[in-house]
């Protein structure tokens, strides 16, 4: 099980690419605007996934019904750390 940090949305088909079911996929910094219903095509989802909370209010996403993640606290982010073996940042 691997914690996949993605921070640079450029590097979204890349993570996606390797990310297996039982690994968790979080948004933070500009990833976040990749959830926008504004996007072209919403990313798919292999896996559990959700973003940062003051990255999406940041982003004016927060209230947005549809960001199709969950929205994590920094205390959540880190308990995701422990549980998961492996951790990979995509920046």
């Amino acid at each position: 099980m691997t914690i996949h940090t993605l921070q640079n949305p450029a590097r979204l088909d890349e993570c996606l690419a390797v990310i297996g079911a039982d690994d968790y996929l979080i948004f933070i910094d500009n990833a976040v605007y990749l959830l926008a219903d504004d996007q072209p095509q919403h990313p798919t989802m292999r896996c559990q996934a959700g973003a940062l909370r003051a990255d999406l209010e940041r982003a004016g996403l927060i209230e947005r019904p549809n960001v199709i993640v969950e929205s994590v606290s920094y205390d959540q982010w880190i308990k995701l750390t422990e549980v998961h073996a492996k951790s990979v940042l995509w920046d």
